[in-house]
């Protein structure tokens, strides 16, 4: 099926691009968003832009697209994913690929997060591929976002992605500016002993038990840093542990992998540095040792609620109809952490659907959100470019 991008007045087109690319699988793992990178790339490639495929192997591949003067005006960045959770073990109302519309919402997988981010962002640059854009706008559309970077990391390496401009990252946020977004900070706590006979537990070392012993510490790390006045404070979840062989064997081995959500102007390096300080303090039984790896490194970011670009943004939302435009936080991440690696950009979260909708059972997105975002982004697009 190819892709309908044409403007309309009436959003139809943006209705009908979401539920195309709902119906679209590319669910992470395996994502396989290639084929619908390459389908978007053939499509923006008709309406004047100039496409890149980058290609992240084994089936997968996000798209850069760029249209405009390279000089000029500052760029404008829109930027979605194109990959999606699996569906989960419950049954849905529908089938989550069905894309189907009722009671005025847009139903299936990916609906909220974020393939109606998608079609709006690509709705919006089809209207403004028409006009005398003064500066380049470019799309970002990344695979790999809910497992991994591949995606956000493979486009800023990539050499037409530019090195500054005002990005705006589609995610669901009920349509209001998200203003800042909290970093997260992934790590495992691996702890070694000595095995030994269950019989003769004095002969070994157990690690399990030192994990006991030290994570409560480990993670009381974070309690005393400050709190964000938007977000809250930096929290630790130890999400995960495990260790040992057998029920009849001392562990030598065991682990925590733990979850930190940092508030901005919160340090990771001194989070790390403070927990590996707690951990050499723990009392670990003897012959038990613990080292931390880092599992993941997402910066956190936030933008000043009177900056210039928030400011455009919520005249171009006013504009589009939507009710509330006050800037808001965002606990969780999304690819502005690793797209912010990539040069000098100025950095908002926004987009069509209720965040608590992601991931869930029955997700879906107001189709009225998805028309106002498209509009939304069009007007934005004119201000800043025009």
């Amino acid at each position: 099926m190819s892709v309908e991008m044409g403007g309309s007045t009436d959003g139809a087109a943006v209705i009908a691009l979401a539920a195309h690319l709902v119906r679209t699988r590319t669910v992470n793992p395996p994502g396989d968003e290639a084929p619908l990178a390459a389908e978007l790339a053939g499509s923006l490639a008709a309406a004047g832009f100039a496409t890149h495929i980058v290609d992240h192997g084994a089936g997968r591949a996000s798209c850069l697209a760029m249209i405009g003067p390279a000089e000029g005006r500052r760029p404008l960045i829109l930027s979605g994913h194109l990959d999606t959770v699996p569906i989960g073990e419950t049954p849905w109302q529908d089938d989550p690929f069905s894309a189907t519309v009722r009671d005025g919402k847009l139903w299936g997988r990916g609906s909220t997060d974020m393939k109606g981010g998608v079609a709006a962002i690509v709705i919006a640059a089809r209207r403004l591929a028409g006009l005398p854009l003064r500066g380049p706008l470019v799309l970002a559309l990344s695979a790999d976002e809910e497992v991994g970077t591949a995606g956000a990391r493979g486009l800023i390496a990539h050499p037409a992605f530019p090195r500054t401009g005002a990005l705006i990252v589609g995610e669901p946020t009920g349509m209001r500016p998200g203003i800042a977004e909290k970093g997260a900070l992934w790590i495992e706590v691996r702890f070694t002993g000595k095995a030994a006979h269950g019989a003769y537990a004095h002969e070994g070392a157990s690690a399990t038990m030192g994990l006991i012993a030290a994570m409560p510490g480990v993670a009381e790390v974070v309690r005393p840093l400050p709190a964000h006045p938007i977000l809250g404070p930096t929290t630790a979840n130890i999400a995960m542990i495990g260790g040992g062989s057998a029920p009849n064997m001392v562990a030598d081995r065991a682990w925590a992998k733990v979850d930190i959500r940092s508030a901005p102007g919160t340090s990771h390096a001194e989070i790390l540095a403070a927990m590996r300080t707690a951990l050499a303090a723990a009392p670990l039984p003897a012959g038990v040792h613990a080292e931390i790896a880092v599992m993941s490194d997402r910066r956190s970011f936030e933008t000043a609620p009177d900056d210039p670009l928030v400011l455009a943004l919520q005249r171009a939302l006013a504009g589009a109809g939507v009710p509330e435009t006050d800037p808001v936080g965002l606990a969780y991440y999304t690819d502005a952490a690793e797209l912010l690696g990539g040069g000098d950009y100025t950095a908002l979260i926004c987009g069509p659907g209720v965040p608590g909708l992601a991931h869930q059972v029955d997700e879906h997105v107001p189709v009225d959100d998805l028309v106002r975002a498209a509009d939304a982004y069009t007007a934005l697009g004119r201000e800043l470019l025009l």
